[in-house]
This record gives structure tokens, C-alpha cells and sequence, in this order.
């Protein structure tokens, strides 16, 4: 008893020691936090500043098309409503978004518009929203030259057997000017939608030329209100920012998704132009990659799942209507369920799936799948950013399981047809790369259109007051 008292004694400065260290640790976290929250507070009155500026230089009677009320269908819908009922616009199912065009803006308005834009963002994030907008004109002068009669030709011959690419009806490349268009539509086979993959008439330079005139920007709230936002939409991409600040707690919350970036090409192929020619500005870029990065560690990341696991998670052609000449063996455009205004994270165990833990995947794999939403997490301005990838992070350490599905051609080639839905923690990524709706060139780069779409399952977009509320108060505890 006497030599337990004496240890007990002399265990005591040891536990003031840890209880101190302990203290330390979240006097630490706390100050952290507290800065974290300062930084948000700068960034977003910065962003509120800037739009009420894009407000101010705007005529009177445009602002009604400019700016609308927090809680409006607006903010959460397009204005057409088939196929895609809020993101129509990013896959050009209708021709525009909500609030003001960029191509009816003047240079002040246009310039105002931007800053939202570049403030809103990181510097990364801004220059690929730039180059989404920007690759309007390879994209048209590639369906300029595409020709829509090598797939005529193949539907007119009657192949029974879809192929894996065009080229394998057409032999031989004739010479650098076969540039076949191909096209894909419909909806997953439970709709009876079937496929269609003649694509004309092609948009072309002039098409997409209008449609990037498109881009709309609309403000939602009061900037720098209790709750207000902004939605920069169209082709290829959605941006959806919104800020609430909890009435009880004062605390600011920010928001950046729905996000969606897309690209065709991918990898921008060899130009049917001499190379001397300054004039078309596929010469300038010719060679330069969009989003490759994402799809190397998607391939990589599946190339480093155990075969079982992968060979399960895998979604045959046969869950896709199919239509020859082609074979579809990813999803169409619309993917399966991210591209919802709601998303229902059930709907994947219609297909196949896996739901695993962590712990079975290697370090390997866990990192090419980190990397790949680093793309997106990136792209948010950094005080946003950290708090994303701490989600990303602590979701693929602490043992929380995955859900993972993937279809497409083989994985070897980063330029396969590929599409992987992920689920790692509350953070779902949709991730298409297909062969529908592009100009072929390369048989070995057959997944050169690219949709993608960051969503966040514990942020209700349509109702965000209701999970904020409920986020913010379990935050206290």
C-alpha cells in the first residue's frame, strides 16, 4: 500500500503534464479555429463586396435578371427542366442559365462580373474556369472539320456487334483530316431511352461562339446577408457558392458545391492546319491537356484496387442502352445521379458496387484517390479549401467506408472511355470520360469528353438553412 501511494505520488506531475499538454492542444485548436473563421469572415466580405460592385454598374432594369431572392427556384433549377433539371445548361440541354448573359454585358460589367470570379476562387480555380470558357472555340473548330458521314456510314452498313471505336470500321487512317464526329445520348437503360450517336447538325466555331456568349452569372440574397450566394452557369460548368451565417452561434458557413467542370478534348489532338497558320487558335494549343490529371489518378487509383474488389465494382455495357456502331459501356452524359437536384446516394446500388473500409486499400491507391478530388477541392478559394481536404483526409483515415463503382474500357490507358462514382465520406465524385459528343482524331485516346461533378451529401442545396442549423449545433457539442 505504502510503495502504490508513493507511485501514485509520483504519477502525479506526469498527469498535470498530460492534462496540460491536452489543454495546450485544444487552446491550440481553438485559436486555430478562431482564425480559420477570421479568414472566412475577409473572404467572404471581399466576395459580397465585389458583387454588390457588379450590382451598382448595373443598369436599373437589368438588375431584376441579375439579382433574386435567396430562396427562388432559380437557385436550385434551370429554366428548362428535362433531362437535367437544375445543370441543363452545363451539358447544353438548354441554351442558357439564370441571371445576366456574359455576351450582353458591358467591358465595366464584365470586368465586375470576373473580379466575383477571381476573388471567389483560388488563383488555380480561376484559370480553370477561364480555360472552360476559353475551350468554346477548339471545341468549335474541331466539330467544324468533324465528319458526321463515317458514322452514317457505319449505321447504313448494318453492324450488329457495337466496336470500341470508329476507327475500327474505318481501317487505316486515311490521312490527318479524318475526324470523325460521334455522338451519344439517351438516359441509363431503365428509362428506355436508346442511344443515338448520329450528331448533327455539329455547333461548330459560330455555335460555340453563342454559347459562350451564354455564361450567366446570377447573384441569390443580399450579398453579405444571413444567407446569400451566387451561380456562375453554362457549358461545362457550374459554380454554386452560398454563405449562411447561423442566427443562434453568428458562425459563417460557406459552401462551393454544386460544382462541375467539364472538357472536350481532354488531350487537344493534331490540327488539320499548317503549322504556320496563326489563325486558328487549335495551332496555339494543340498538344495541351484539360483535366488530365483527374482522370490519370482515377485510372491509377481503380489499377490499385484489389482485383476482386475492382472486378465487383464494376458496371458492364449491358447496364447501358446500347446501339450500334458503337459500344456504350459508360453512362451518358447526365452520369447516374450527381447531376440531381437532389442526389440520392442510393441510387448506385442499383448497380454494381462496393462499400469498403480504408483499410482495404493500399497507400497507393488512397492516394490517387485523394489527388483526384484534390482537382476540385483546389479550384475553392484556400480559407474554403482546408476544410474540404481536413473532410477528404479525415474520411480516408479514420476507417470510414467508401462506396466505389466504375465502368469503361480498360484502365491501362488514361485515354480509355472511364467513369467512377465515389462516395468518401460525405463528399460524392461523379467522373465521366467518354466517347459521346466529340471529334475522334486518336484510336487511342477514345475518352476525350469529360463530365464531372463535385457534390457535398450533408449540404442540402435546395433546403440549406435546415442541415446548417443542424451542422452548427452539433458542432457546439
Amino acid at each position: 500500500m505504502i510503495h502504490f501511494k508513493k507511485g501514485l505520488r509520483s504519477l502525479f506531475p506526469t498527469c498535470a503534464l498530460i492534462l496540460l499538454l491536452v489543454s495546450c492542444e485544444q487552446d491550440n485548436e481553438n485559436r486555430a479555429a478562431s482564425e480559420s473563421d477570421g479568414d472566412i469572415e475577409l473572404y467572404a466580405e471581399e466576395v459580397a463586396a465585389a458583387a454588390h460592385h457588379l450590382i451598382e454598374v448595373t443598369p436599373a432594369d437589368l438588375r431584376d435578371s441579375l439579382v433574386f431572392p435567396f430562396y427562388s427556384d432559380s437557385r436550385t433549377t434551370g429554366p428548362a427542366t428535362h433531362q437535367t433539371p437544375s445543370f441543363c445548361a452545363v451539358v447544353a440541354w438548354c441554351s442558357k442559365g439564370w441571371g445576366l448573359q456574359l455576351g450582353e454585358l458591358n467591358q465595366e460589367q464584365l470586368v465586375a462580373a470576373h473580379k466575383i470570379l477571381n476573388l471567389a476562387l483560388s488563383p488555380g480555380g480561376y484559370q480553370i474556369l477561364r480555360s472552360v470558357l476559353n475551350h468554346q472555340r477548339i471545341i468549335g473548330e474541331t466539330e467544324d472539320i468533324g465528319a458526321s458521314a463515317t458514322v452514317k456510314n457505319a449505321i447504313a452498313a448494318g453492324l450488329e456487334q457495337p466496336a470500341n471505336t470508329i476507327f475500327d470500321f474505318q481501317g487505316d487512317v486515311p490521312d490527318s483530316l479524318f475526324y470523325p464526329a460521334l455522338a451519344g445520348g439517351g438516359r441509363p437503360s431503365a428509362s428506355g431511352t436508346p442511344v443515338n450517336w448520329v450528331w448533327e447538325p455539329l455547333s461548330g466555331t459560330k455555335g460555340r461562339w453563342a454559347q459562350f456568349l451564354r455564361y450567366t452569372l446570377a447573384i441569390f440574397g443580399e450579398p453579405g446577408g444571413e444567407a446569400w450566394g451566387f451561380r456562375f452557369e453554362g457549358h461545362h460548368i457550374t459554380l454554386n457558392i452560398t454563405f449562411l451565417r447561423d442566427a443562434e452561434t453568428g458562425r459563417l458557413r460557406v459552401h462551393t458545391t454544386p460544382l462541375f467542370f467539364g472538357t472536350f478534348p481532354m488531350i487537344i489532338p493534331a490540327t488539320p492546319f499548317p503549322k504556320e497558320d496563326p489563325t486558328h487558335q487549335w495551332n496555339w494549343e494543340k498538344g495541351q491537356l484539360m483535366m488530365y490529371n483527374v482522370a490519370h489518378h482515377l485510372h491509377h487509383f481503380w489499377l490499385s484496387v484489389p482485383d476482386q474488389l475492382r472486378t465487383k465494382a464494376k458496371i458492364p455495357p449491358k447496364f447501358f442502352s446500347q446501339a450500334p456502331p458503337l459500344i456504350l459501356d459508360t453512362p451518358v452524359p447526365s452520369m447516374i445521379s450527381a447531376l440531381e437536384t437532389k442526389v440520392d446516394p442510393a441510387t448506385i446500388r442499383t448497380y454494381p458496387h462496393v462499400e469498403i473500409h480504408t483499410d482495404d486499400l493500399s497507400d497507393e491507391a488512397l492516394w490517387h484517390l485523394r489527388q483526384a478530388f484534390y482537382f476540385y477541392s483546389g479550384a475553392m478559394h484556400p480559407d474554403i479549401r482546408q476544410l474540404y481536404e481536413d473532410r477528404i483526409n479525415t474520411a480516408l483515415t479514420s476507417g470510414q467506408p467508401l462506396t466505389l463503382s466504375w465502368a469503361g474500357s480498360s484502365l491501362e490507358k488514361v485515354g480509355n472511355r472511364h467513369y467512377s462514382y465515389l462516395i468518401v465520406g460525405s463528399l460524392l465524385l461523379e467522373f465521366l470520360q467518354s466517347n459521346q459528343f466529340l471529334v475522334q482524331h486518336n484510336p487511342d485516346v477514345t475518352g476525350n469528353h469529360l463530365h464531372s461533378m463535385l457534390r457535398d451529401l450533408s449540404f442540402d442545396w435546395v433546403d440549406p438553412m435546415h442541415t446548417h442549423h443542424l451542422d452548427d449545433h452539433l458542432s457546439k457539442h
